[in-house]
């Protein structure tokens, strides 16, 4: 049976029953209505009797992590290829504190240097093997560089098809299921929109990569932060929150505990992201510098995609995704992106589905837990890192909002970073 979008409230500046820009409040009830007076909410509960209290709300800063555990299960897809990097022998030394190395081009990056393939060592084995990288300081930051060499790429079609399933289990409803629908809210206001950005992250070019095949003589880099893609979402009140997805790559490594969210993948511990929340909105820097965004919940074509089949895709439905990355795309995507975000939609709404179905986000914790992934030289203290990353933010925190200082988070964790490794 064919589904329906449901588009809730865009911004609450026309009351939903004379229609006049006023200033107007939310129904308590349902938040899927706005009045300016008690007499037009009176006029109104006819037709808006039928729908009201049948609206169940996640909110997104519960929900964020298993929004990760999609992109992380994205990037070991067995259909994604893997990364070169992975597959040939390094032959120099990329190991932590070695600087970034100046190109022709007067850009910078940490190089690496690959050699021949090793196919006679298992992939599952390789990011422990020496003899993938022998001049690794230590197990750790040798399995740490494959981590990052996993997470690289595929940004815009990982969160694309993590909004795509947003779109299809959440704000898509078929008329016959009847029953409670889903929203999603942030800090009890609901969301209006959501979509994709594209701009630059605030990442130091030690922290990114370029390599060079030296059998075959071929030099390429890796992500560019400057060519960039993470995930907002504005409530009808216009505040706006971000996660980024997409950072670990660039060695911020912070993270959220797959527990209580990996249900269906045990095994999967920890996963990256960037919550940028109120508190980080209202007192620090922007990590991101936006150059362009584009919505999914409003928009029409990604509406045909979404309510035809949730878990089926025609060809015209993937076409309907690969233009909608075009529009926000910095150049021409691959083959291999484009495939990839059909069969990430496809998998990430299969998951969502089971999620909702099992109810299984009424037992997310209202505030995940954090991780973070450090080399060994920044493991300090008798604290876990975590513990001691959590304490350093609510210090920070308070700083910032006395105006004591004016640096980004991005900042505030490279000098974290460097205070424990001393």
């Amino acid at each position: 049976m064919s589904a329906t979008v449901q588009l809730p409230l865009r911004a609450l500046i026309e009351c939903s029953q004379c229609h006049k820009s006023v200033t107007v409040k939310l129904c308590t009830d349902c938040m899927e209505a706005a009045y300016c007076s008690v007499e037009c909410q009176r006029k109104d509960w006819p037709q808006h009797k039928p729908g009201c209290k049948r609206t169940e709300y996640i909110d997104v800063s519960t929900l964020y992590p298993f929004l990760a555990l999609l992109a992380a299960l994205a990037h070991s897809h067995p259909m994604k290829p893997l990364h070169p990097a992975t597959t040939r022998r390094i032959f120099n030394d990329p190991n932590p504190g070695v600087p970034a190395q100046v190109f022709p081009d007067n850009t910078a990056a940490k190089l690496i240097i690959l050699g021949k393939e090793i196919p006679e060592i298992p992939l599952q084995e390789r990011s422990s093997s020496p003899s993938w990288w022998p001049s690794a300081h230590t197990p750790f930051v040798r399995s740490k560089l494959f981590r990052r060499l996993t997470f690289q790429g595929y940004g815009l079609p990982i969160a694309t098809s993590i909004c795509l399933a947003i779109l299809a289990q959440i704000y898509t409803s078929v008329p016959a299921e009847g029953g409670r629908k889903m929203r999603l809210r942030y800090h009890g206001t609901p969301i209006a929109d959501f979509g994709i950005a594209w701009g630059a992250a605030d990442v130091k070019c030690q922290d990114t990569f370029a390599f060079f095949d030296e059998e075959n003589g071929v030099f390429w880099k890796g992500d560019d932060p400057n060519d960039h893609y993470w995930i907002w979402f504005k409530t009808v009140k216009g505040e706006e929150v971000i996660l980024d997805v997409s950072m670990y790559q660039f060695n911020m490594c912070l993270m959220v505990q797959m527990q209580p969210y990996n249900e269906s993948c045990p095994l999967l511990e920890l996963a990256p992201a960037f919550w940028r929340d109120r508190v980080i909105n209202r007192n620090t820097p922007s990590l991101h510098t936006e150059r362009q965004r584009l919505s999914v919940l409003h928009n029409t074509e990604l509406h045909a995609v979404v309510t035809f089949g949730r878990n089926t895709l025609r060809p015209q439905d993937a076409q309907a995704i690969w233009n909608f990355m075009s529009q926000i795309s910095s150049e021409p995507m691959p083959e291999i992106e484009r495939q990839m975000a059909v069969i990430w939609t496809v998998s990430n709404c299969i998951q969502m589905k089971a999620m909702l179905e099992a109810q299984a986000w009424k037992r997310y914790p209202p505030t995940p837990t954090l991780a973070l992934d450090l080399d060994p030289g920044e493991r300090g203290g008798d604290d876990e890192p975590a513990e001691e990353w959590t304490k350093f933010l609510k210090k920070w925190k308070k700083l910032k909002k006395r105006g004591g200082t004016a640096e980004s988070i991005a900042d505030a964790f490279k000098r974290w970073q460097q205070k424990v490794a001393a």
